[in-house]
């Protein structure tokens, strides 16, 4: 490996980093796990049939072929707001005395 291509590799993998990181932020403003990429997210929503995440999700894997299922984390997403806010809303079963 050429002293160029080193260094090309490891600006790619910077750029990268800070592309995911940026995507996660993202994501986190928006109520969603910031584990997650917004990737993973809308992919996950389309496969629970919403409405709204199938044309994104078909502009992505328009993008990258089959990217947002490549790119489910199915171990993340349990930190999202709006999780938290469902299973704690006031009333509820899980309520506290």
């Amino acid at each position: 490996m050429t002293t160029i291509q080193y260094y090309s590799k490891a600006i790619c993998l910077w750029l990268t980093n800070i592309l995911v990181a940026l995507d996660q932020l993202v994501g986190a403003i928006f109520g969603i796990d910031p584990d997650e990429t917004l990737s993973s997210y809308i992919g996950k929503k389309r496969d629970a049939g919403r409405t709204w995440a199938k044309p994104i999700a078909a502009f992505l894997d328009w993008l990258d072929p089959n990217h947002t299922t490549k790119y489910q984390e199915p171990d993340e997403g349990s930190n999202s707001v709006w999780i938290w806010l469902k299973e704690n809303k006031p009333g509820a079963k899980n309520d506290e005395v």
